[in-house]
């Protein structure tokens, strides 16, 4: 079945994403490292248990899930120095530029001559906004169907 989020504007299928949290809390920089088909979805999903408040997430795309799998656990393994817990990870600032150095590392590896891998930055309070709206906007559509509804029960039970 066609899904149209599957696909880019030029028509070509989407592969699959690596994304990277991040927060703040207590002095330290926190970050999940994780692997995602669509990592706006994920990002609800995360937002429920999450035990510290995101700022940013970055995701970078992949060709396919199995290279991006490869991507994510090689990111895990090369930032197992600073694994703080499950795919949570947390560094000082003081380890910042050794914390992007090795993750560097690991997009020029997976990086072909045709695809670079880079991150894009997402802010996530842009998109908690953008993901209200739509939802106001689909309430707001529902809601009128929904007045209709109460106005045919309220004529039904009115009548003798």
């Amino acid at each position: 079945m066609y899904d149209p989020a599957h696909f880019h504007v030029n028509g070509m299928a989407r592969g699959c994403y690596v994304y990277m949290l991040m927060a703040e809390a207590e002095g330290c920089i926190r970050i999940k490292v994780g692997l995602a088909a669509n990592p706006i979805a994920r990002l609800a999903d995360l937002l429920c248990g999450c035990p510290v408040a995101p700022e940013v997430m970055a995701v970078a795309e992949l060709q396919n899930r199995k290279r991006a799998y490869a991507c994510e656990q090689a990111l895990h393994q090369v930032l197992a120095r600073w694994h703080w817990h499950r795919e949570w990870f947390s560094f000082n600032e003081s380890d910042r530029e050794e914390f992007n150095a090795a993750w560097r590392k690991v997009f020029t590896a997976f990086s072909t001559p045709s695809k670079r891998v880079k991150w894009k930055k997402l802010s996530v309070e842009e998109i908690i906004a953008g993901r209200q709206a739509r939802q106001a906007a689909s309430r707001h559509s529902y809601g009128r169907a929904g007045d209709a509804g109460r106005d045919f029960l309220r004529h039904v039970r009115e009548d003798p």
